[in-house]
């Protein structure tokens, strides 16, 4: 479990094959030069929020909850780890969006609800 966030293996797993697998961070989400390595990981994480697809958010979200590993009582970061999951979950699932009629709760949609959630 996440510290915190109560991450499920499945998701957990799912989020680090996706992170092992993705490209490189470029330019513009890189940290400044002799940034202490905390702060350049954190930095990585908000250039990664900063592009707001499900992709760079589920990164972030790793990024961040490995950062409270080492500094569980940081509040900022843990608010931090929660916005990214929620927005990974919002962009999957089309939430915060208005419906004249009938539904966009899919199954599929409600089991990106049920997994992500529960972190």
């Amino acid at each position: 479990a996440g510290v915190g966030l109560g991450v499920t293996l499945a998701g957990r797993a799912l989020l680090k094959k996706r992170l092992a697998t993705s490209q490189p961070v470029d330019a513009e989400v890189a940290p400044e030069a002799g940034a202490k390595p905390g702060r350049v990981a954190i930095a990585r994480a908000d250039g990664l929020m900063r592009k707001r697809t499900a992709a760079s958010c589920d990164k972030a979200a790793l990024i961040y909850e490995e950062e409270l590993r080492k500094a569980p009582a940081d509040a900022g970061l843990l608010l931090k780890a929660a916005d990214a999951i929620n927005a990974a979950m919002r962009i999957r699932t089309d939430g915060n969006t208005i419906t004249i009629d009938g539904t966009v709760e899919t199954p599929a949609k409600k089991a990106v609800w049920k997994r992500d959630g529960a972190r």
